[in-house]
């Protein structure tokens, strides 16, 4: 129930089993069922319903629960997720200017080939220029080799030196963060771009695609306007705990599925 592989035809979604390849492939398919990220019975119960597009009494007395008014927002300490881009950047940096502390911008470097460049900026987890200042809330995009922190934990900015920023995690620990580099790959697996800057982004607000893959402490997200099917799974599935996860706004379309994809799950069912 992730999100659809990107198309250029929005209303040809081009997932991997609907492939005239797929027949002849003679692979085993493995259904994972066992959710690692969370062990809470009732936030598993919800997405159990979200997953199928159950707009079920379960999940609308849910979404009254954790409702969050814009009143109460506007100093919400976590992150917020929206559906599109312009939304996510115009509230990160309104949360930024907010801050009276300098600002300081790194730009990230990209190496590769162009054409590989050019989809790396559009996918990559850090943007083209990060601006931050002493005091912003961050969310760090790498998992730790030393497993401190995973892509989606949160941290304020406490120093901004020329090479290193000192981050505060929510559990206490202070880290001395040092750039780090994203690749792309090819099929064969070759590197054919990289980007290189600080492994994070102001952590106010992210867009649900980029959400994916991450795990957030505490999470407010908004399901008005969604468009993919799979979006408000993706969006509801980012924490581990239901007491973390609020929603500011949502209707009776907000959970979409893919017709496809529950045939294919019927089938491997049967």
């Amino acid at each position: 129930s992730q999100l659809p592989p990107v198309s250029r035809n929005k209303d040809i979604r081009s997932w991997a089993f609907n492939d005239r390849v797929w027949p002849f492939s003679q692979f085993e398919v493995v259904e994972l069922r066992t959710i690692l990220r969370s062990r809470d019975s009732r936030l598993l119960d919800i997405l159990a319903d979200v997953r199928q597009g159950v707009f079920s009494d379960s999940v609308r007395e849910f979404f009254e629960e954790r409702k969050m008014d814009e009143d109460e927002s506007g100093e919400f300490l976590g992150t917020r997720l929206f559906p599109r881009r312009k939304e996510t950047d115009d509230y990160n940096l309104y949360r930024l200017e907010q801050l009276d502390t300098p600002l300081k911008s790194f730009v990230t470097t990209f190496s590769g080939e162009d054409k590989s460049i050019g989809s790396l900026k559009k996918m990559s987890p850090i943007p083209e220029i990060l601006h931050l200042k002493q005091g912003a809330l961050l969310m760090l995009r790498q998992n730790d080799p030393k497993g401190r922190w995973v892509n989606g934990t949160l941290a304020h900015l406490k120093e901004i030196f020329e090479k290193t920023l000192l981050i505060e995690l929510f559990n206490g620990r202070l880290i001395e963060l040092e750039p780090s580099s994203f690749s792309m790959q090819d099929a064969e697996g070759n590197t054919v771009a990289v980007a290189e800057n600080f492994p994070v982004n102001l952590a106010y607000a992210t867009t649900i695609h980029k959400a994916q893959g991450a795990t957030f402490d505490r999470l407010l997200v908004n399901l008005k306007g969604l468009w993919e099917p799979g979006q408000a799974y993706v969006a509801l599935s980012r924490v581990p705990k239901a007491e973390n996860l609020f929603v500011a706004d949502w209707s009776s379309n907000s959970l979409q599925v893919d017709q496809r994809v529950q045939e294919f799950y019927r089938q491997l069912d049967s």
